[in-house]
């Protein structure tokens, strides 16, 4: 899972909608926003309804793909932690062989 796209605003989703009216209407990207802000701040709450539903459902769908992104991080690090432990582990018991062997090798003296 790579990156995850950030939740959008309500105000976000009336942009994009209203982009598409105003695209043919209104060349001047800057004019165009500036409209749409403007109509955004005359929107009334329940016409702003819709896309304050809209943000809500995009953030709940942010949080449970972050909360799965965690989750695969959390296992991922505990996947090398032991893979870690693994590794030291056998690099102990080969060290404890070698020290055995020689402390066996100086009995035959």
């Amino acid at each position: 899972m790579s990156g995850i796209v950030a939740a959008k605003s309500a105000y976000s989703f009336y942009t994009q909608a209203q982009h598409a009216a105003l695209k043919g209407v209104v060349d001047d990207l800057g004019e165009r926003m500036k409209r749409i802000g403007e109509s955004w701040k005359s929107l009334s709450d329940e016409e702003k309804a819709q896309y304050e539903e809209e943000a809500a459902k995009d953030k709940a769908r942010f949080e449970r793909e972050s909360k799965a992104r965690d989750l695969q991080v959390l296992e991922e690090q505990a996947r090398k932690r032991a893979e870690l432990t693994e590794m030291t582990d056998d690099r102990r018991c080969k060290k404890q062989a070698r020290v055995e062997s020689d402390d066996d090798d100086d009995d035959d003296d």
